[in-house]
């Protein structure tokens, strides 16, 4: 029984296969058919169908021109942190950073930049740049800047002014005391000066007592006791002058006589040489005879005679001698005389004048003068004086204060090395806030306009966020633009740079360095209007633009019209038109395009595969 049963299978099993083989062949025999061709059924494949029109329908919608620029984010305003002198004077000529800025540290008005030499550099807000230090008197409106920045912080400068006074001092000793260092003081130069403008003050107050002391007596009337004792020097003086004359006379008729008598006296010795000279003479003659012996002169004789003579020419030396000193006392005596009686004149006149100013009323003008003199000195050195102390206070260092113009924002260069001296700059501060720069060609950028708003992607990232356009920048010298995109390198125009401010910095904070396209739409229609392809606009004999409107059903056999349309706004590849000259065109009719000029069939049954298609237009 279990045979009979499977000799069944087998046999059905049999007549399965031989059904399925022959439904196979038959399905073969079909295919195959299909696939062969004769030579003229070939031909009548390939030859070309006749023309067509290609028509579209004219669309209602809106229509945006925008720009598309590539873009880098970067930070907001990049602005070099710079130390515009010594930090501190107590610092010394040495500047060495003992703690450098922190790299992407936040900064907040008020905070401590870094140390130098274990001085701080205070961080304050402002637009005027650090030139010159300050201490108490000092003027000007960067002065104020730092009273207002103090006040923000709460450290009260008094009145905001242009002043660095007592309370501005008092406010900086808060500063320093609440960061933990203690403010700079007065130099050993100002405590210099400030010694030598009080010693100039004790001078002139001793000179103005000596000027009211002289003032005082110059007004003090004459005593009694004084005016006799001029009366009696006058008196002397008068009776010294005749005395003095009186005096020159004897003492002329002295020296005359002494003159008279030396002059006789060598007048005798001359007379006395010369009678001597002639004896001498006379013995030594030849044959000379002496007349007190009869006989002629011995030599005992004559040596007395040459002796005698010599005697006589000293004696007449002498008195000649003698006559010349007489002469010189004579005159001697007459000048000294001449000077003793003019002597005595002097003494006289002024001995009158002290009388006679004694007895006058007394002038003291002059006295007067010197104590307004003195007066002057002392109020000059008095406010010289207030000038040093008010400068001998706290001073803060031009090195311990940085202005910049926006605050919080952040290091993100930082260029100083603790233990090094500082650099310049010491770092790089850019605000927190981000912007983009992209390049667009100067012909773009009359499409754009400040304040329209711009799409930003980040397609690395897939963000996407919005924007404004902040500026447009100036091209800068040279040919590259630094984006690679090289858009317009080479055609003599130039590149700008278009500045866009995001809406959200938050959104793209972490993406600094990152590329950006932005998205620019520079003009847009006002809601939708009637739009066609360009393609569809064509250009009649008159100038006007028109579009061929297909008027029949749409099966491209139909008539066409010719209708004069006003082009508006082109984008996306479409463009606006409007209707004129009366005639209708509406949404939904249908424009020509081009014109299908074939198709080659890739079989029996027609089929296209698109890749003869050609669009006329």
């Amino acid at each position: 029984m279990s045979s009979t049963k499977a000799a069944g299978h087998w046999r059905r099993n049999l007549a399965l296969f031989v059904v399925g083989a022959s439904v196979a062949s038959a399905a073969a025999g079909v295919v195959i058919g299909q696939q062969l061709q004769s030579p003229a059924d070939a031909a009548a494949a390939a030859a070309a169908p006749e023309a067509s029109r290609i028509t579209v329908p004219v669309e209602r919608r809106s229509l945006e021109s925008r720009l598309i620029a590539n873009g880098e984010l970067q930070y907001d305003e990049p602005i070099p942190v710079r130390l515009t002198g010594s930090v501190g004077a107590s610092a010394g000529s040495t500047q060495v950073v003992t703690k450098a800025p922190e790299l992407n540290s936040a900064l907040e008005e008020g905070t401590v930049l870094m140390e130098v030499s274990g001085r701080p550099v205070f961080v304050f807000r402002g637009d005027l740049p650090t030139y010159r230090s300050f201490e108490p008197g000092t003027t000007g409106p960067d002065v104020q800047q730092l009273e207002e920045a103090l006040s923000r912080l709460g450290f009260d400068p008094g009145p905001v002014d242009t002043v660095y006074d007592d309370a501005t001092e008092a406010a900086l000793d808060a500063l320093y005391l609440s960061a933990g260092y203690q403010s700079e003081g007065p130099t050993a130069e100002q405590r210099t000066r400030l010694r030598g403008a009080e010693k100039a003050v004790t001078d002139a107050e001793a000179a103005l007592t000596r000027a009211n002391a002289d003032v005082a007596t110059a007004g003090k009337p004459i005593s009694g006791a004084e005016l006799l004792r001029q009366q009696q020097a006058l008196q002397s003086a008068r009776d010294a002058v005749p005395a003095a004359q009186a005096t020159a006379n004897r003492r002329n008729a002295d020296a005359a006589t002494a003159v008279t008598v030396a002059t006789t006296a060598r007048d005798g010795a001359k007379t006395a040489r010369d009678l001597a000279r002639t004896e001498r003479d006379t013995a030594v003659a030849a044959g000379a005879i002496n007349p007190d012996t009869g006989v002629a002169y011995t030599s005992v004789e004559l040596r007395a005679l040459e002796d005698d003579l010599a005697a006589k020419e000293t004696a007449l030396v002498e008195a000649e001698a003698s006559l010349r000193r007489a002469i010189s006392d004579r005159d001697s005596t007459a000048a000294e005389v001449a000077a003793g009686i003019t002597s005595a004149q002097g003494a006289l006149a002024l001995a009158e004048l002290t009388y006679a100013e004694a007895l006058a009323p007394k002038d003291v003008s002059t006295a007067r003068e010197g104590v307004t003199a003195a007066q002057k000195q002392l109020d000059q050195a008095r406010a010289d004086l207030m000038v040093e102390q008010s400068q001998v206070g706290t001073k803060m260092p031009s090195g311990e204060m940085v202005f910049l113009p926006s605050l919080p924002t952040t290091l993100t260069e930082v260029a100083a090395v603790a233990g090094k001296a500082p650099a310049d700059p010491v770092a790089t501060a850019s605000s927190t806030d981000s912007l983009i720069r992209g390049r667009i060609s100067a012909s773009d950028a009359d499409l754009v306009r400040v304040g329209t708003e711009v799409t930003i992607e980040l397609r690395d990232a897939d963000v996407t966020t919005t924007g404004v356009v902040e500026k447009i920048e100036e091209p800068e010298t040279g040919d590259g633009d630094g984006n690679g995109d090289g858009g317009d390198q080479g055609d003599g125009q130039g590149r700008l740079t278009l500045v866009v401010r995001p809406d959200d910095p938050s959104v793209l904070q972490d993406f600094i360095g990152f590329g950006v396209r932005l998205t620019v739409t520079v003009s847009s229609t006002d809601g939708d209007v009637l739009a066609v392809p360009v393609a569809a606009l064509s250009v009649g004999p008159d100038g006007e633009s028109r579009v061929e409107v297909e008027r029949a059903a749409g099966n491209g056999d139909g008539a066409v019209e010719l209708v004069a349309v006003t082009v508006g706004l082109s984008a996306e590849g479409y463009a606006e038109i409007t209707p004129i000259g009366g005639a209708v065109l509406q949404e939904g009719d249908r424009v020509v395009v081009g014109t299908d000029t074939g198709r080659r069939a890739s079989g029996s049954d027609g089929s296209n595969d698109g890749s003869n298609d050609e669009a006329e237009g």
